[in-house]
């Protein structure tokens, strides 16, 4: 009886090829659906328009994997920008591959089904061309060039024929007869490219969700997977009676919006999805979620709820307290992991924090950053760290050490290298803004001004001063942060020197002042002597940072030259050993 169970349980596997056209039928007729527990498509322009690239060029965009269920669940009657039509046959529930599937529909079939009026974000996404003069796929704010044809027009002759009628049509002698009929030959390519294209899919029959995730974590292989947080959303969702009751994904969205709103940018999923999963006293590194335990899985979908809202209150706090500390944005912010740990702090801490517990958050904020603290640590040292700053030093008026870190460690060396990716260089950026820049002008720049010019343009919010630096042995001085400073002049192009150098000798003084250019360091520039302008700044940026460490309780680096810094990825921090 039991092995017959087994067998009655095993999900029915039917993998195939379809073509684009046929996938979009499936869609007119309403028999695709996204489930509830699924995230909102997330994907931006330029993700858009690479898949169309990738499809153009016939190359693979992964495995679209469905879910077939005779039981009712609560989905959504949208697909992107689309009001999905209704159906009284069977539905294909969208496991992996929404944000493709999403995409394709979208752009493919934006003038076919009925527009979703819940689609106000950005509803021109949806409206992409190729643009045969540039050869690409372009999206265009004013009128599209002769050049260009709408992507949903390539699915079929008459839009062709529209689009032939259209370009050899049109008025005038340029450009040439030659010109458009080249331009027709690469959109009839682009079209054929569409109609050809074939994308693999698998479907998991299976009434078991669990059994259907478990499944497609295995087999999948391909294209973009589920991240962790939509497969643990996948896991724990409930529903009774039709009824969804629970959806961690949508719980995430919502703290994520908080965070949003607060200023701090967007954070990424998998960050919220460890601070709940610390407060469910769960392993926060664990991505395996299909192997845990049916017990244990449903024990942890209990304290969910709770973990929740413990999450977001330490995050929304957490947030508050590095804005207080200078740490105005997620750009900013040198490892995703600190707000973490400082989320588990303020989740368990009732009430304001003591200036004792004040003073060891900042002392061990600054220290995790300097001395890229998470950068080469494993999992069990970092949960060393989380737990304490979660079940211990809450309940402690005065504490002075966190289990996992040695606060007196010294600081990493100044950065190498200008590289936004680096833990290091993003504390760095902190003690320049701390204090207002200044314009060429003299006028004045807010640091919250600047540190928002760094969470929009990233790297590009700085300006490189010299584009020719001489080395001295192998360090690179024109990738140094000291061959960067502010951008104060957006918009206009070349390089700082130029305005450097142009300053109002009645103002030169502080405004060099105020981008920490020592009068040794401009007088470099004025000669063109760049290394020593370079090396000079080296020297006033690491003399800042070590006042600033002295303020906050650092060790200082040994070592007086730049070093290499580690690139940090926080989502790629190593996974538990027994993940």
């Amino acid at each position: 009886m039991r092995q017959a169970e087994r067998r009655e349980e095993a999900p029915e596997i039917t993998p195939q090829v379809l073509h684009l056209r046929d996938l979009l039928k499936w869609v007119r007729q309403g028999r695709i659906r996204v489930p509830n527990f699924q995230r909102d498509f997330t994907w931006d322009r330029q993700r858009m328009l690479n898949l169309f690239d990738s499809i153009r060029k016939q190359y693979p965009i992964g495995t679209l994997l469905f879910w077939e269920s005779t039981k009712p669940l609560p989905m959504s009657d949208r697909l992107g920008p689309l009001s999905l039509p209704s159906s009284a046959g069977g539905k294909l529930l969208v496991l992996d591959g929404q944000q493709r599937l999403t995409t394709l529909a979208g752009v493919l079939l934006l003038d076919e089904l009925e527009r979703s009026p819940a689609d106000d974000r950005d509803p021109a996404r949806w409206i992409i061309h190729y643009d045969a003069a540039a050869d690409g796929f372009a999206y265009f704010d004013d009128d599209p060039p002769l050049s260009a044809v709408r992507v949903s027009e390539l699915m079929g002759t008459k839009g062709l024929y529209n689009a032939a009628q259209s370009i050899m049509g049109a008025p005038g002698q340029v450009p040439d007869t030659e010109t458009r009929s080249r331009w027709m030959e690469r959109i009839e390519s682009v079209s054929a490219a569409l109609a050809a294209y074939r994308i693999p899919l698998v479907i998991f029959a299976t009434d078991s969700l669990r059994l259907a995730v478990e499944s497609f974590t295995r087999v999948n292989r391909s294209g973009q997977s589920l991240g962790p947080d939509e497969m643990f959303s996948a896991l724990t969702y409930k529903v009774d009676d039709e009824q969804e009751t629970f959806r961690l994904a949508k719980q995430i969205d919502s703290i994520l919006a908080e965070i949003v709103r607060t200023g701090f940018g967007e954070m990424e999923r998998v960050v919220v999805l460890r601070s709940v999963l610390l407060a469910a006293e769960l392993d926060p590194f664990r991505t395996e979620w299909d192997q845990l335990a049916e017990e244990t899985r449903r024990d942890a979908t209990t304290r969910l709820p709770a973990a929740i809202k413990e999450a977001r209150e330490g995050l929304l706090r957490a947030v508050e307290f590095l804005r207080a500390e200078g740490i105005r944005n997620k750009r900013l912010l040198p490892y995703s992991m600190q707000i973490v740990g400082l989320a588990a702090f303020f989740g368990r801490r009732d009430g304001a924090p003591t200036e004792k517990q004040k003073a060891l958050l900042r002392r061990w904020l600054w220290v995790s950053g300097f001395t890229e603290g998470f950068g080469g640590l494993n999992p069990s040292r970092i949960l060393l760290q989380l737990k304490d700053l979660r079940e211990v030093i809450p309940n402690q008026d005065a504490p002075v050490t966190v289990e996992g870190i040695d606060l007196d460690a010294p600081a990493h060396p100044f950065p190498e290298r200008h590289d936004h990716r680096s833990a290091r260089v993003r504390a760095l950026l902190c003690v320049m803004l701390r204090e207002r820049v200044l314009g060429p002008d003299g006028a004045p720049i807010d640091p919250e001004k600047m540190a928002s010019d760094v969470l929009q343009r990233g790297p590009q919010a700085l300006a490189r001063v010299c584009v020719r630096v001489q080395n001295r042995g192998k360090a690179p001085l024109m990738s140094s942060p000291a061959n960067r400073v502010f951008d104060v002049t957006p918009g206009k192009r070349g390089q700082a020197k130029t305005w450097l150098l142009a300053i109002d000798p009645s103002i030169r003084s502080t405004v060099l002042q105020s981008h920490h250019v020592s009068e040794e360091a401009w007088k470099a520039l004025v000669e063109d002597d760049h290394r020593a302008f370079v090396e000079e700044r080296i020297k006033t940026l690491m003399n800042l940072e070590r006042r600033f460490m002295e303020e906050k309780g650092v060790v200082p680096p040994k070592a007086d030259r730049p070093a290499p810094s580690a690139i940090d990825v926080e989502d790629e921090v190593p996974l538990s050993d027994d993940a």
